[in-house]
This record gives C-alpha cells, sequence and structure tokens, in this order.
C-alpha cells in the first residue's frame, strides 16, 4: 500500500524560526540525526537501513514533500535529509512530520516526491561531498536532476571519508580533488548572479589552497574560483576572456 495508508510511525520536527531571517519559500532545508532526539524507539529503530522508506509531510500529515536521503547510519543512528518546505516562516516554528514503515522503498529519482525534486528548478548542482571516493567512478553524486557528477582522483581512499560541519565530508591532501566536468550550465561570468553554497576548513595558512576552480584549461583564464591565500583569506575571483582579474577576499582565515 503506498504512502499514506499503511503509515503509522512518524516523528515530528520543528525547526527553529530564529534561524530563518525571513520567510523562504521553495527552500531546501537540511534534517540530521539531531532533529530526531526522542526517548524510546526512535526512527532509527524502525526505518529501513536505506532511509528508502521515509516519507515527509507537512504538520497536517497528508500534504508530502519531495526529499533525498543524502546519508543514514542506522547503527550509528547517523543521518542528513534534504526536504524542499514550499513555505518557511520566521515568526512562527515551521513543523514537518516524518513518517517510516520499515517496509517501502526508495521512490524513482525523479518521482514528484523523489530526490531529485528535494531542490528548486532553478539549482544547478547539489554535492554532499560524503561519498566515498575510492568507489566506481562517478563517485560524487548530484543531488539535482542536472546529474553534474564528480570522479575522484589523487588516489583518495575510504579513509578521506571524515566528520564534516553536516555528515560526511571529505579529506584532501594537497593532490587530491573531485572532477565534475565541464558543463555549460556552470559556466558563469561577472554578469551573472549565482550564489555558492558550502563548508570547507583549510588546515594550513602555509600555501595557497583551492577549493573549486572553474576555468578554462588552454588560452584564456576564463572562469571562476575561491581559494584560501597564504594567511588563510578566503578569496573569491572571475577572470574574463582576456584573463584579467576581478577578486574579492575575506578578512578572517579559514583554518
Amino acid at each position: 500500500m503506498a504512502f499514506p495508508g499503511d503509515y503509522t510511525l512518524y516523528q515530528i520536527v520543528t525547526i527553529d524560526s530564529d534561524l530563518i531571517p525571513s520567510t523562504q519559500s521553495n527552500f531546501t532545508t537540511t534534517l540530521t540525526e539531531a532533529n530526531f532526539v526522542k526517548a524510546g524507539a526512535d526512527i532509527f529503530d524502525s526505518c529501513r537501513s536505506d532511509g528508502g522508506d521515509i516519507r515527509i509531510t507537512l504538520s497536517d500529515g497528508t500534504t508530502q514533500l519531495a526529499r533525498r536521503i543524502v546519508e543514514i547510519n542506522t547503527s550509528t543512528k547517523k543521518m542528513v535529509i534534504k526536504v524542499l518546505v514550499p513555505s518557511l516562516a520566521s515568526a512562527t516554528d515551521p513543523v514537518i512530520w516524518v513518517w517510516y514503515n520499515g517496509t517501502d522503498t526508495e521512490p524513482a529519482e525523479d518521482a514528484t516526491y523523489g530526490s531529485e525534486n528535494a531542490y528548486h528548478s532553478t539549482r544547478i548542482m547539489s554535492q554532499s561531498m560524503s561519498e566515498d571516493p575510492s568507489g566506481s567512478a562517478p563517485q560524487m553524486i548530484d543531488g539535482t536532476s542536472n546529474s553534474i557528477d564528480g570522479t575522484s582522483n589523487g588516489g583518495m581512499t575510504s579513509g578521506d571519508v571524515i566528520d564534516g560541519q553536516i555528515g560526511n565530508a571529505l579529506n584532501f591532501d594537497g593532490t587530491d580533488y573531485i572532477d565534475c566536468g565541464d558543463n555549460a550550465l556552470t559556466d558563469f561570468d561577472g554578469n551573472d548572479s549565482f550564489s555558492l553554497v558550502g563548508w570547507f576548513r583549510s588546515s594550513s595558512s602555509v600555501q595557497r589552497q583551492t577549493v573549486f576552480d572553474k576555468r578554462n584549461t588552454s588560452g584564456s583564464f576564463e572562469g571562476y574560483f575561491l581559494r584560501v591565500e597564504t594567511g588563510g583569506a578566503a578569496t573569491f575571483g572571475f577572470y574574463d576572456a582576456s584573463s584579467n582579474l576581478a577578486e574579492v577576499s575575506g578578512t578572517t582565515t579559514c583554518y
């Protein structure tokens, strides 16, 4: 039986409105194990080990929301879920219900409530960088329908998976990198408006370190980059078609 007929187990998740500066529409929010702490049996005790049976609704218990299970470990009770919420109010704490039955399997990625629809259609790429880099290429899977997946390079191993700010992360040793190819959707210039959001941490201020780089490899250096400079300041920059550089640097350190 399909959702919600055979679902009786759920946990109510309250989102702190103090973290929402203004009401957001069609916003992808992140849930972790911290959202599921409760006395007695919890979601990890009853859901499938891959989280495929997890469904999410608004507080009415019937309006289903698209979600992506980024990672889950029912033994260690760790989880990261992305869910597209139609409206997040800043005045009152938004509430969603997370359902599970231990039986149903993962919806198709492109299904109405499947993982690809956990992001607004304007989202170009979503990389959690939490997968095992020693697996079959491409190892890093884009959560959106654009499938801008990444392949690990530099001899990365499963030991490079470490605890991150949210869920798992990757440790790069200076020769490691992830190649996401040259997708036209990621071609921006100085006249475009776009946002790049993520967590990174540099362990040293001895030398310049690149966080990401999307530039030509021959001819002009046209493209953009984010790097950590010697001294620890983050710098974002654009090169135009004539290799003219415009950049802005932060004032705090990233290590």
